[in-house]
């Protein structure tokens, strides 16, 4: 009975057994375009994520001319537009700040007093030729350290400027190797936040402005000295004529001479 039951069975399974292999190629057949057309989607998404991230790696780089990726639909589409946009903005945006970085080198090159930025470390971020020509001895070049100064004035006016947070000036002197003065003024630099991460100093040239003011002061101390003798002359003969001596034949033609010579002498 049992093989009789089993003989049975065999018939019903290898149905199943049937059922199931035709529902799998079913399921096969069904999902493989499914699967195909996922794949293709895929690549295609990552295709235009490669260019995205292409472009904007090239943007990091400060490539903002890099080419847009190509025309497409959607939010990557939209995406990569943006992107573009932006670096086109990005690169206006640098060539004015280079156009203005050209000008503000060339007005400060060109200005005759020197000029020298420095900030709160006291390393040296700019300074013009004027200077250079200045300060032969001294080291200008960007990261020099302005405690190198023969001049101690100099770093300490910097660290007054950033102490106080406000302007302060000072008289420079040197007698080697030639003897000049300079009028030093110093200012401190704000960004937006407030703080002033810089300071700029602009030394000015006044060797012969003292020059002309020490001839200035000679010139009036010898002209008053030499006004001073004869108006002493002439004043004390005058009060001799007045006192009475105008009525004597003797004198007061000689006083009277000696007032003229002096009048003349002036």
């Amino acid at each position: 009975a049992r093989g009789a039951v089993t003989a049975a069975a065999d018939p019903v399974d290898a149905r199943i057994g049937a059922l199931r292999s035709s529902i799998l190629a079913a399921t096969v057949l069904a999902l493989a375009p499914a699967v195909l057309i996922a794949a293709w989607l895929a690549r295609r998404v990552s295709g235009r994520l490669s260019r995205i991230l292409s472009l904007s790696r090239q943007i990091a780089e400060g490539n903002f001319r890099a080419p847009a990726p190509p025309a497409a639909g959607g939010e990557l589409g939209q995406l990569g537009r943006a992107l573009h946009a932006a670096a086109q903005r990005l690169q206006t945006m640098f060539e004015e700040l280079q156009d203005e970085r050209s000008r503000l080198a060339a007005a400060v090159n060109g200005i005759g007093e020197g000029i020298l930025l420095a900030d709160r470390e006291g390393r040296v971020i700019l300074a013009n030729p004027a200077l250079e020509r200045m300060f032969p001895r001294e080291k200008l070049s960007p990261g020099a350290s302005l405690g190198l100064w023969s001049a101690s004035e100099v770093p300490e006016l910097f660290e007054r400027v950033f102490r106080q947070g406000s302007s302060d000036a000072i008289h420079l002197a040197v007698t080697a190797p030639l003897e000049r003065s300079w009028k030093v003024s110093c200012a401190p630099i704000s960004n937006i936040s407030g703080k002033a991460p810089a300071a700029v100093a602009v030394f000015y040239d006044i060797t012969e402005i003292e020059k002309l003011e020490r001839i200035r002061k000679d010139f009036v101390a010898n002209v008053s000295h030499e006004l001073r003798t004869p108006l002493a002359s002439i004043q004390g003969y005058t009060e001799t004529l007045l006192d009475g001596a105008v009525e004597d034949p003797a004198n007061n033609r000689r006083f009277l001479a000696i007032i003229r010579q002096n009048a003349e002498r002036l």
